[in-house]
C-alpha cells in the first residue's frame, strides 16, 4: 500500500480524533479539575468523550441516512434545507454556549469549589473584566452591551466550528461503511451511548449540569456546618422608618425606661471588620498553621496588654475562594446567600436586616469599602446605611497597591479619623482588601501613622513584593501569612488609636483564600473574633463554640454565617422595644 493511500485511509480517523479532541477540550475539560469527586475519576473522565460528541455525531448519521435514504424533491427539498440549517445554527448556538459554560466551570470549581450557572453568573463578566483592566468602561450601557455581544459572536464561532468538523467527520466516516442500514444502526447506537454515559456520569455532562443550573445550583456541602449549635435566627421586625422612630420615642418616654439601646455595651461603638480572605486553612494547613502561629501569640500578647477581651470561634461561609458579596451580606440578612441566584432573589428586596435594627437603636451606620467602586441605588436603599465610602472616597493618591487600591492601614486610619467624634454611636461595617489574592504587593506596616498623607508615601516604600500572580506563585504560602500579619497589626493600631474603651469590635474573615492557598481538603470556615475591654459582655456566647482568647480552639465547630446576627445580639443585650431581635428563649 502506497503513502498516498495510507494517508487516505487514514484520514477518517485523524479527522475522527480530532473531533473528538476538540469537543474534550472546548466542552469538558472541566472534568479535569477533581471537585467534588474523586480524583481517580479524572483519568477515568479523561478517556471518555464528552456524551455531547456521541450526540451530535449520531444524530448527524441517523439524518445522512435519512437523506440517502428518502431524498426531498422540490418544496419538499426547500423546507428539509431549511430545517437542516435551523438545526446547524440551534446546534453551533448551544454548543458554544456549553463552551462558554465550561470555562466558567472550570474557573468556579478551580476558585469556589461551585458550579457554574451561565444565566446567573455571566452578569458578572463586565465587572470581572472592569476587575482585572481597570477599565470602568466595561460597566457602562455600552460597554456592557459589547461585552455581551463580542461574546455572543465567539459563542457562535466556536459552535459552528464544532458543527463543521463534525461533518467532516461524519463525511469521512460515511464513505467507510456499508451502504445498508448498518450506518443508521451506528447512529442510533451512538446516541444510546451518550445518553448511557450522561446519566452515569451526569454531574460530569456539560448539557445536564447547564440544564439543571435552570433550577439552581445544588452545591455540594463540606459537612462541617453545625446546625443544631445554636436555635433559628429570630425574624429580624421589618420596621418602617416611621415606626421605628414612634417605636423609640415610646421606648425613651417610658417610665423607668433603660439608660441603652444595647445594655450588654452601653451603647458603644460597633466595628465590622470584614478581613478579606482570612480563612480556616490557618489552621488546618500545616504550613499555614506553623507560620502564622508566632503571628497569634504576638497578637494575643498584645491585646492582652491593651486589655482586651476576647471570644474567638469560627463560621461556615456560603463563600469559597472569592465572591466576598455572598459572605457580606450574609452576615448583614442573616441569611445564607449561597449563590449569585439567591443573591440576585434577597439583596433586592424589601426584607428587614441588622443595618435596619442598628438605625432602629440610633447608630450611624457606615459602610466603607475601598475595593467597591459602585453602588447602585436599588441597593443602597436595601441597605438603608447612612454613610457609603468607596473606592474614590478616600482622597487616595498613592500607586495602585491590590485589589482595593489602597492599603489597609491608610482606609482604618482615613475611617478612623472621619467618625472618631462622631456625636451618635457608630456601626461600621469596614470591608478590608490588602490580603486579596494573589499576594504579590503587599503594604507594609507604618509605625507612624501621621507619615501615610494621602498615600503618596507608598511610591517609594511601604510595598513588599512576592512572587506571585493571578494563576501561579512560587510565594503563595508567604505572602497569605504575611498579608494576615500586616492586617493584624493595622487592626491593633486602628483599635489603638481610634476604637473607644466601650466599643465593641468584630473581626470576621469573608471566605477561605482559593486553591492551592488553602489544601484540597480545606472547609469553607472563616474564623470570628469579638473583643471588648469588658469580659462581662462577652459571656452570653457559648464556651463550648467560643475560646476565651484570641487565637480559636483548632476543633471548634463552624457555625453558620447566617447566624451572625443572633451571635452579635446575644452580646448586645438589646432593651426595650429592640429586645424582639434576642434570640428566642432569652
Amino acid at each position: 500500500m502506497s503513502r498516498a493511500d495510507r494517508i487516505r485511509r487514514s484520514r477518517p480517523l485523524l479527522i475522527l480524533g480530532s473531533a473528538a479532541a476538540l469537543f474534550g477540550i472546548l466542552l469538558g475539560s472541566f472534568r479535569l479539575i477533581a471537585w467534588p469527586r474523586a480524583a481517580w475519576m479524572s483519568l477515568v473522565l479523561a478517556i471518555l468523550p464528552v456524551p455531547e460528541l456521541w450526540f451530535v455525531f449520531g444524530g448527524l448519521l441517523v439524518m445522512r441516512y435519512t437523506a440517502d435514504r428518502w431524498p426531498a424533491a422540490g418544496s419538499r427539498e426547500i423546507t428539509a434545507s431549511a430545517a437542516r440549517r435551523v438545526g446547524a445554527l440551534t446546534t453551533a448556538l448551544f454548543l458554544g454556549i456549553l463552551a462558554a459554560w465550561n470555562v466558567g466551570e472550570i474557573i468556579y470549581r478551580w476558585n469556589y469549589r461551585e458550579h457554574f450557572v451561565l444565566q446567573d453568573d455571566l452578569m458578572l463578566l463586565p465587572s470581572l473584566l472592569t476587575m482585572l483592566t481597570r477599565v470602568e468602561w466595561f460597566r457602562t450601557a455600552v460597554g456592557t452591551g459589547a461585552v455581551y455581544l463580542a461574546s455572543a459572536l465567539l459563542l457562535m464561532i466556536l459552535g459552528t466550528g464544532l458543527v463543521r468538523l463534525s461533518r467532516k467527520a461524519v463525511d469521512a466516516i460515511w464513505g467507510g461503511m456499508a451502504p445498508d442500514g448498518r450506518n443508521l444502526a451506528v447512529g442510533l447506537l451512538l446516541i444510546a451511548c451518550g445518553a448511557a454515559q450522561a446519566a452515569l456520569f451526569s454531574q460530569e455532562t456539560p448539557s445536564v449540569l447547564f440544564v439543571s443550573g435552570f433550577n439552581g445550583q445544588s452545591v455540594p456541602t463540606d459537612g462541617t456546618e453545625n446546625e443544631a449549635a445554636l436555635s433559628a435566627v429570630p425574624e429580624i421586625p421589618d420596621l418602617s422608618p416611621e415606626e421605628m422612630a414612634a417605636a423609640r420615642t415610646a421606648f425613651e418616654q417610658m417610665e423607668n425606661a433603660p439608660s441603652f439601646s444595647y445594655g450588654g455595651i452601653a451603647d458603644g461603638d460597633i466595628h465590622l471588620l470584614i478581613v478579606e480572605s482570612y480563612g480556616h486553612t490557618l489552621f488546618t494547613n500545616p504550613v499555614h498553621r506553623e507560620n502564622i502561629a508566632p503571628v497569634f501569640e504576638d497578637v494575643s500578647r498584645r491585646m492582652e496588654a491593651l486589655g482586651w477581651s476576647a471570644a474567638s470561634g469560627f463560621l461556615h461561609s456560603p463563600a469559597y475562594g472569592g465572591r466576598s458579596w455572598l459572605a457580606d451580606a450574609t452576615i448583614l440578612t442573616g441569611r445564607r446567600m449561597a449563590d449569585q441566584r439567591i443573591f440576585d432573589q434577597h439583596i433586592y428586596q424589601d426584607d428587614p436586616h441588622l443595618v435596619g435594627q442598628m438605625n432602629a437603636a440610633g447608630y450611624r451606620t457606615v459602610y466603607a469599602a475601598p475595593g467597591t467602586r459602585r453602588t447602585p441605588d436599588d441597593w443602597k436603599a436595601f441597605y438603608g446605611f447612612d454613610d457609603y465610602l468607596i473606592e474614590g472616597d478616600f482622597g487616595w493618591n498613592g500607586p495602585f497597591i491590590s485589589f482595593g487600591e489602597m492599603s489597609d492601614q491608610y482606609f482604618l486610619d482615613f475611617v478612623g479619623r472621619q467618625y472618631a467624634d462622631a456625636e451618635e454611636p457608630v456601626f461600621l461595617s469596614a470591608l478590608m482588601v490588602s490580603s486579596h489574592v494573589p499576594f504579590v504587593r503587599i503594604p507594609e506596616y507604618i509605625e507612624d501613622w501621621s507619615r501615610l498623607g494621602d498615600g503618596t508615601l507608598y511610591n517609594s516604600e511601604g510595598i513588599r513584593r512576592f512572587n506571585n500572580n493571578w494563576l501561579t506563585g512560587s510565594e503563595y504560602p508567604e505572602g497569605y501569612v504575611y498579608s494576615m500579619s500586616y492586617v493584624f497589626d493595622t487592626i491593633l493600631g486602628y483599635m489603638e488609636r481610634y476604637v473607644d474603651d466601650e466599643a465593641l469590635v468584630v473581626i470576621v474573615g469573608d471566605h477561605q483564600p482559593r486553591t492551592p492557598i488553602s489544601e484540597n481538603t480545606a472547609t469553607s470556615g472563616v474564623p470570628i473574633h469579638f473583643l471588648s475591654r469588658n469580659a462581662q459582655a462577652l459571656s452570653g456566647l457559648d464556651p463550648d463554640l467560643f475560646s476565651p482568647r484570641f487565637r480559636p480552639e483548632d476543633e471548634a465547630p463552624l457555625l453558620p454565617m447566617e447566624q451572625f446576627p443572633q451571635l452579635l445580639n446575644r452580646i448586645l443585650q438589646p432593651r426595650g422595644f429592640l429586645n424582639r431581635y434576642l434570640p428566642a428563649g432569652e
